[in-house]
């Protein structure tokens, strides 16, 4: 049996930032992007959930699992609580979506130290994700200040999908106890703690993804 997998990716990141998690995929998973950059350029997304319904589509897609990553969890969230027909499971990856107590320049300053702690070879991606910015500046403003204030703990709370949160042990943009509070709120959701992983732990080993959903 074909399973689809619909990813929506964490903040600065695109398609190529996940490439190793697309490649290890096994052979009965298909998976696609949610490109939501291109479909809100404006950093707006209000209108996010209605553009994604016409994704799927215009590719014949119908019941699809989601896997969300960072501020794409929060995302994936809020459009499988408003299409719960859409969505078959849902894999929430150090997500986005529980207010924290930090100011918004204090959560730049944990994306920066997070990513200029990295090992050498994560360097190009990290280096890759700071120029997104500079080349983008509102768009990913505006997409830091809904990650900062997006409360998806309601729609967290009435969700029907089944639901596994993946979190890294040492995530430190998100931190841990927010997935357990998305644990605690998600009816019958299942809780993984990957031992030593940080924040992107699956862009650089997606392994631990694969090994995890099966």
């Amino acid at each position: 049996m074909i399973e689809k997998l619909i990813l929506f990716w964490g903040w600065t990141r695109n398609e190529k930032s996940y490439q190793n998690l697309i490649n290890t995929a096994p052979p009965n998973w298909q998976i696609q992007s949610i490109p939501y950059e291109d479909l809100v350029p404006n950093g707006n997304t209000a209108k996010l959930n209605q553009a994604i319904l016409e994704f799927l589509a215009k590719r014949q897609l119908d019941k699809v699992n989601l896997a969300g990553h960072s501020l794409g969890g929060a995302l994936a969230l809020l459009f499988a609580h408003d299409h719960p027909e859409k969505v078959k499971g849902l894999f929430l990856l150090d997500s986005e979506g529980i207010p924290g107590h930090e100011t918004i320049t204090e959560m730049f300053k944990n994306f920066y130290l997070s990513h200029t702690s990295h090992a050498r070879k994560k360097i190009i991606e990290n280096t890759k994700a700071i120029l997104r910015i500079i080349k983008k500046p509102i768009l990913h403003l505006r997409l830091a200040q809904f990650a900062h204030n997006i409360d998806i703990q309601r729609q967290a709370q009435e969700l029907k999908t089944p639901t596994v949160i993946i979190w890294g042990e040492k995530d430190r943009i998100v931190p841990l106890w927010q997935g357990q509070k998305l644990h605690e709120l998600i009816p019958n959701s299942k809780f993984l703690i990957l031992k030593d992983m940080d924040h992107d732990w699956v862009i650089y080993n997606p392994e631990k993804f694969w090994q995890n959903i099966r």
